[in-house]
């Protein structure tokens, strides 16, 4: 696998980390910090793919450098010497970047408002995208969207990324279609 193959896993599985570590504290004020991180490196990905994953770590690095009782729990977590499997599903990634982004904007908002339950729910929904991204053979995006964004849907917000996941859903089905014929 190339080297972007590589760099785009460590991205995903260094979300995902990051997601979890937020969502195990979501009262911490650095958290929009680090999301706005998080969504800051998603648009520069899907703009430049270019973007080195060591780069990101080191913006992380320097928001919790202030925070001694996390900076060690988020280092490690960032520690991603070997990635396995490397993923070939580049394509469904830049897709996917996006919902990420916004979605990790959204938290951020929520958090700014002090609804923490919200804020925690929508992680919660979020968190396990990155890594499902990662793996071709395993992503349905369908069911991804009936069991973790639905749910949050229906508490909190009947609209959330609902364009998204229709014009997501029509292009997955017509580049489905098209591949089979």
């Amino acid at each position: 696998m190339s080297e972007k193959n590589k760099n785009i896993t460590c991205f995903m599985v260094g979300f995902q980390r990051v997601f979890v570590i937020i969502r195990s504290d979501i009262k911490n004020p650095y958290n929009v910090d680090l999301l706005k991180i998080i969504s800051k490196y998603c648009l520069l990905l899907k703009e430049d793919q270019s973007t080195k994953f060591e780069t990101f770590k080191s913006e992380i690095d320097s928001i919790i450098n202030e925070h001694d009782e996390i900076n060690e729990l988020i280092e490690n977590a960032l520690k991603i010497y070997e990635v396995n499997p490397i993923t070939d599903n580049l394509d469904e990634i830049y897709r996917y970047l996006s919902v990420i982004s916004d979605t990790a904007l959204e938290v951020c908002s929520q958090l700014r408002q002090k609804n923490f339950d919200r804020a925690y729910d929508l992680v919660d929904a979020i968190h396990c995208l990155p890594e499902a991204l990662i793996s071709k053979k395993q992503w349905d995006p369908k069911t991804y969207w009936k069991i973790y964004i639905r749910p949050y849907r229906e508490k909190w917000d009947k609209q959330f990324l609902k364009n998204q996941e229709r014009e997501l859903l029509k292009t997955s089905f017509f580049k489905f279609f098209r591949h089979i014929c």
